[in-house]
């Protein structure tokens, strides 16, 4: 079943979640002119959970019974509680674009994971519930809203993929809050530089460099950090072996690369996503 089919029939069930759970097609409703097209598909995958009977593909697994209903669930315990209005829009933004991602993937085939990611444990909350719950969290907090497609997508791929444990699931989630937008940029703009640093960028570092460009300077800084979280690596020059960095100067942005635990970050927040446009002064700058 394709997006713009799921799109349409989630639009058709829209009205049965308003009469079922009026609260809750509210709540996801404040989300509707920022996510445009993704409200109906997202509130027809939830419909199911609330009673509204959906069914097709997107509900033929258990698998799709057992995520709407957590993220039903915690909809629905949302409603309850004391949030801003920009805070109940963020949610509503996470919950939306994301359930809509999840729809799609389990309509498509995508298989879920199996290894009791889902099961109920301490007090009936499954280890998902505790993901979701924590990466709304940090979506309701987020100061910059171009994050919380990509902090939310952690849920999605943390639903799916096994080979990510809750330990990580969780260590990821903390460093996306911390990480900056333009850190993320930065992230995407790595990845797809490697190997052969087809943008272009600075192969040398800033050691012998006069920087007075704060601009430089800062994203230079926010570089570091990566390191720091060890995001990110720096091979020498003709070499295998990593270079050890002790301040932002060290930095050679043309042989900078995402570490392991960079690519695996990269990719349950689907940075692959970002528009290059995004990091394109970036480019210029690093150049």
């Amino acid at each position: 079943m394709g997006g713009e089919k799921l799109t349409r029939m989630g639009e058709c069930m829209a009205n049965n979640i308003q009469k079922v759970d009026p609260a809750v097609g509210e709540f996801l409703t404040v989300a509707k002119d920022s996510t445009g097209a993704a409200l109906g598909g997202a509130i027809g995958f939830l419909a199911n959970a609330a009673g509204a009977g959906l069914g097709g593909a997107a509900m033929a697994a258990g698998a799709g019974i057992m995520i709407a209903s957590g993220i039903y669930l915690m909809a629905r315990d949302y409603v309850g509680r004391t949030v801003s209005s920009r805070e109940q829009f963020k949610v509503a933004v996470a919950l939306v674009i994301t359930t809509n991602k999840i729809a799609e993937d389990i309509a498509n085939g995508r298989q879920v994971r199996n290894d009791g990611f889902f099961d109920p444990g301490v007090e009936r909350r499954s280890r998902f519930d505790e993901v979701l719950e924590s990466v709304l969290l940090k979506c309701q907090r987020e100061s910059q809203e171009k994050k919380i497609p990509f902090v939310s997508n952690i849920f999605r791929e943390a639903s799916f993929e096994a080979s990510y444990s809750i330990g990580e699931i969780n260590i990821f989630a903390k460093i996306a809050e911390s990480l900056t937008w333009e850190q993320l940029c930065l992230l995407s703009l790595l990845e797809r530089n490697d190997p052969d640093n087809k943008n272009g960028l600075l192969s040398t570092d800033y050691r012998e460099v006069h920087l007075t460009n704060d601009r430089i300077y800062s994203i230079l800084r926010q570089m570091f950090g990566l390191y720091d979280e060890e995001l990110v690596e720096q091979p020498f020059e003709n070499s295998p072996n990593n270079e050890a960095l002790f301040n932002s100067v060290d930095i050679s942005p043309g042989r900078m690369r995402l570490s392991d635990h960079g690519k695996r970050l990269f990719r349950i927040m689907d940075l692959d996503s970002i528009d290059p446009a995004e990091y394109s002064d970036l480019v210029r700058l690093l150049k």
